[in-house]
């Protein structure tokens, strides 16, 4: 059987979109998203933590997110979720 993975993530633009171009001509776009989340600790204290997501968009998209997001820019992302382990 074929897998399927989709992640949603609504935050906020951690920093400035940056474009690179590819050796085929096409262009990805990098940033950060912010995801602020609250939880409580043992102790009953409310907490609020980040979680950091990084985000690659390509082509069409991607040159859309370089032209009109810019840092602090509130987003909701919707893809596919890629795992990367490094040694």
């Amino acid at each position: 059987m074929l897998g399927y993975s989709k992640i949603q993530i609504m935050g906020n633009i951690g920093n400035v979109p940056e474009m690179r171009f590819l050796p085929s001509g096409d262009h990805v776009v990098n940033f950060s998203v912010a995801v602020n989340r609250k939880c409580k600790d043992r102790q009953g204290n409310v907490k609020e933590d980040t979680d950091w997501y990084r985000v690659c968009a390509f082509n069409g998209i991607g040159s859309a997110c370089a032209q009109f997001l810019s840092r602090g820019s509130a987003v909701f992302l919707e893809g596919r979720l890629q795992v990367r382990t490094y040694d």
